[in-house]
């Protein structure tokens, strides 16, 4: 299985798409000041997210750095 994310910040949420073969599967979402945590300590151990961390990580950071 192939996982990849789309993630984008809604009001301060993050929310994240998840796409398991091209295809659509679920959302998960958290409040944006989980991040640090979420990211070092509970995302790592999801199979979907361990190779899209980096693009969680910068969407997250994108929008701090923006607002």
């Amino acid at each position: 299985m192939k996982y990849r994310t789309k993630t984008t910040i809604e009001n301060n949420w993050v929310v994240i798409k998840v796409y398991a073969n091209g295809v659509y599967w679920f959302t998960y979402d958290f409040l944006i000041d989980l991040s640090q945590m979420m990211l070092t300590e509970h995302l790592p151990s999801k199979r979907w997210a361990e190779s899209n961390l980096d693009e969680i990580s910068q969407a997250i950071t994108n929008h701090l750095n923006n607002n």
